[in-house]
């Protein structure tokens, strides 16, 4: 990742993770050329976030979805993470995202069952006109 936003945000320097996602952290990485430092910290960095400093940008603080989270809730999270007030921290955005998944879930189940008991295959039919 940093070989890319290396030409994209000047020289990244340092990255740091929060170990509890993490289970290996080398403490130097090779990157083009140059070596890029990696730290962590545990209670000061939310768990779901990367840290990269460059000299050129300053600091970005990126959001970690994790690689199974559906593509939906994924385009969701990325959302959130931008949005204008920036509010929630990467932990809150995909405590969100759960609830929203589990939501979406339970719809769909009784969504399912309403079809299973004649929902949008049953025929609805127009009360009988009394002549008058």
């Amino acid at each position: 990742m940093t070989a890319v936003l290396d030409p994209l945000w000047g020289r990244i320097t340092h990255v740091t993770v929060n170990p509890t996602l993490w289970p290996v952290i080398p403490r130097k990485v090779p990157v083009d050329g140059h070596v890029v430092s990696v730290g962590w910290f545990k209670a000061e960095q939310d768990p779901h976030k990367l840290l990269l400093l460059s000299y050129a940008v300053g600091r970005w603080d990126l959001l970690v979805i994790p690689p199974q989270t559906d593509p939906a809730i994924a385009a969701w999270l990325m959302t959130a993470a931008t949005g204008p007030l920036r509010s929630h921290t990467p932990s809150d955005l995909l405590e969100r995202a759960e609830f929203q998944r589990i939501v979406t879930e339970a719809d769909q189940a009784r969504e399912a069952v309403w079809d299973s008991e004649g929902g949008h295959g049953a025929r609805v039919t127009a009360p009988a006109r009394s002549a008058s």
